[in-house]
């Protein structure tokens, strides 16, 4: 029975996830590529091919470990790749996403740590256990990767996950330009202010695909022109500090550090290459 090569790269969001999908692995020599916008059809893909190297990209945050018991019941050969940011700057990353699509006012909404009252629960940032868990459904050891490594060295980064698959890539085909800038604090705050006037939240209100439609481009609409607006605001008028306090996030370090230096423990270094056997 055929049993490719395949390698996983499955969480999380808000980790480069983006530049790296469209800007790197694209670039990869030697793997067949199946991209985020592909996984529907990846099994399909994988198993109407005749090549034996497989490298797929998704995005998982809360759905991590569904998606990986549904991938493993079908691939346990897989190696699954996951990149980790440390908790703080991680859910303050989330949280500026949740706030600009409209579903969070207050960080509280989004996390209490060591609790479940927000939107994110305890074990949604429990890296540690993410791992485990990964160990135990394939039959590959984990690949651990960091944030902070792409951050600092991209180009070491890529070329330390190409050869870790044993692939190639010319790193210079790879765009490292800026495309665009994340909304800025104050933008967000306009957004966050005009929601207890107004729902701009992403969600399915009306049954008549059509109706929804209109109502959805309105929502998106308003909301992009609050961004815009806020963004022409003189910064005056935004004097109720950072969008998240920085106690708000050393609570969240502090919670979660003997999980965070269980990660830097067992984490693959690009300066410290370990090939894997596929």
């Amino acid at each position: 029975m055929r049993s490719p090569a395949i390698f996983f790269h499955i969480g999380l969001g808000k980790t480069g996830t983006t530049f790296l999908q469209y800007r790197a692995f694209p670039k990869f020599k030697g793997i067949e590529y199946i991209q985020r916008t592909r996984y529907a059809r990846a099994k399909e893909i994988i198993n109407a091919s005749s090549a034996q190297k497989f490298f797929i990209s998704y995005e998982c945050d809360q759905q991590l470990e569904r998606v990986a018991k549904d991938w493993a019941k079908d691939y346990p050969q897989t190696t699954p790749i996951i990149v980790f940011r440390r908790h703080d700057s991680w859910i303050a990353s989330q949280f500026r996403r949740f706030v600009k699509n409209c579903h969070v006012r207050r960080f509280d909404e989004l996390l209490v740590p060591g609790t479940d009252q927000g939107l994110f629960n305890d074990q949604d940032l429990q890296y540690g256990a993410m791992v485990r868990m990964l160990d135990h459904l394939f039959d590959k050891k984990p690949i651990v990767l960091l944030y902070d490594d792409l951050r600092r060295d991209p180009e070491k980064f890529i070329s330390f996950l190409a050869e870790s698959m044993q692939c190639t890539i010319d790193i210079d085909e790879v765009d490292f330009s800026r495309k665009h800038s994340s909304y800025s604090e104050k933008q967000l705050k306009g957004l966050m202010a005009t929601q207890r006037y107004i729902d701009l939240r992403k969600k399915v209100v009306l049954k008549n695909k059509v109706l929804e439609f209109f109502r959805k481009t309105a929502v998106n609409g308003t909301r992009y022109l609050i961004l815009f607006l806020a963004g022409l605001m003189p910064d005056s008028w935004f004097t109720d500090g950072p969008l998240v306090k920085e106690e708000v996030l050393q609570a969240v370090r502090d919670h979660y550090q003997k999980d965070w230096e269980h990660i830097l423990s067992i984490a693959q270094r690009v300066d410290n290459p370990v090939l894997i056997d596929p």
